[in-house]
């Protein structure tokens, strides 16, 4: 063997060796971070302006969920994932990401949401084949309390997503792009309030009445149900085990779109 064949030999066996000791990207954190399932009752109204009719048109959609507001997102709990391990919060805060720290995460009891979007559709929120829906941004922030005065530090965020109606819920499914859980999915899932009278011009204009309004639709009113809930999530398809578990899978046994 040459000197240069039996350098190459050598060189291509350290290249082999190190690929083998380098650490898998398959192993890294995911999971649920943060899930709040509130109370039943919640109301979250959703003004629609100037509103929305049988004709495709631009509205602006905005949701305010918080104390000022009267109506607290409760229940909600710091999970931190079984797999592939338990969320790492000290490890986190210790090199600067999710800066809460386990004390902090153990604390998150409450949340806050303010979201606007622009919609672009018809007021079945379905749409037509012209319709692009809602998309906009928005700003969370977690708190340790009912009455949302000690907020959890570090434990907030903005997103950017989309607004979806399906049935008897509506969805904001977004990417976290600054605080807590960057680069991770948002999450929510509230029930439209099919007993509020305000809402007979959203729900008659969708089956089985698809009724066009004699106005435009100027609301559509939600409120929490068995169903609801917000979460925050290192999303991966090997968490999905089933339709809608966690709420954006498809399929199930890690094989859904996640």
């Amino acid at each position: 063997m040459t000197k240069n064949s039996l350098q190459k030999f050598v060189l291509s066996g350290i290249a082999l060796a190190a690929l083998a000791l380098a650490p898998s990207s398959a192993r890294a954190f995911h999971g649920n971070l943060v899930r709040c399932t509130p109370s039943a009752g919640i109301a979250i109204p959703a003004p629609i302006s100037p509103g929305l009719s049988c004709t495709d048109s631009v509205s602006k959609l905005s949701v305010s969920v918080g104390i000022k507001s009267g109506n607290v997102i409760n229940n909600c709990v710091a999970t931190g994932g079984t797999s592939p391990s338990a969320a790492q919060w000290d490890q986190w805060a210790t090199d600067g990401i999710n800066k809460v720290g386990s004390a902090g995460a153990a604390s998150i009891s409450t949340a806050s949401l303010k979201f606007k979007a622009k919609v672009y559709g018809i007021c079945n929120f379905s749409g037509d084949a012209n319709s692009l829906g809602a998309s906009g941004s928005g700003k969370f922030q977690f708190f340790s309390d009912l009455a949302q005065t000690l907020k959890v530090k570090n434990a907030g965020g903005s997103m950017v997503g989309n607004v979806a109606a399906a049935g008897t819920s509506s969805a904001l499914v977004g990417l976290i792009t600054k605080g807590f859980g960057l680069g991770g999915r948002f999450q929510t899932l509230i029930g439209i309030d099919l007993g509020d009278p305000n809402n007979g011009c959203i729900i008659s204009c969708n089956d089985p009445f698809d009724v066009c309004p004699a106005s435009p639709c100027t609301t559509v009113n939600t409120k929490t149900d068995g169903t609801g809930q917000l979460r925050i999530d290192a999303a991966s398809n090997a968490d999905c085990t089933g339709a809608l578990t966690p709420m954006t899978c498809c399929t199930g046994a890690g094989t859904g779109t996640c």
